[in-house]
Formats: structure tokens, C-alpha cells, sequence
């Protein structure tokens, strides 16, 4: 009877302990996908922050014009001042 038991608890180590790595596998997945859901949301909420800027706020066009793409209003001078050292 006690050799029964015995095999009987082997074949439920075998045979439960695949399970208990993958469940651990799939839940480490799970886990970097969650933390990986979180950084892409606040990546879009940051993005429909700057659509909403770029739609409504004129200032923040010309500063991104000026700054991104070099924009000038018509007849302003850029004068670009870079440092020399000796």
C-alpha cells in the first residue's frame, strides 16, 4: 500500500510540475506585458497631450516651428553665436 502511495505521488510531482512552470513562465510574461501596457499609456497620454497642444495653443506651433523645422517670421534675422576657445 505504501509503494502505491509512493508511485502515486511521483507521477503527481511529474506530472503537476510541468504545470507549475509554465503557470510561473506565463505569469513572468504577463507581469513584463503589464509593465510594458503602463509605459505605452502614458507614452499615449503624453502624446494626446501634445495633439491637443499642436490643435488649439498657436504659441506652442511657433515654438515648435522655431525650434523643430527653424522657422522664421518674415524679415527676422537668426544669427547663430558659437563659442571658440583657444
Amino acid at each position: 500500500m505504501t509503494k502505491i502511495i509512493i508511485i502515486i505521488l511521483i507521477l503527481g510531482v511529474f506530472l503537476v510540475y510541468p504545470g507549475y512552470l509554465d503557470l510561473r513562465k506565463t505569469n513572468l510574461e504577463s507581469a513584463k506585458l503589464d509593465k510594458n501596457i503602463s509605459k505605452l499609456e502614458e507614452t499615449n497620454k503624453n502624446l494626446q497631450v501634445e495633439i491637443r497642444k499642436l490643435k488649439k495653443d498657436n504659441f506652442y506651433i511657433e515654438k515648435v516651428a522655431r525650434e523643430t523645422l527653424g522657422l522664421v517670421k518674415p524679415g527676422e534675422i537668426i544669427y547663430k553665436i558659437s563659442s571658440t576657445e583657444n
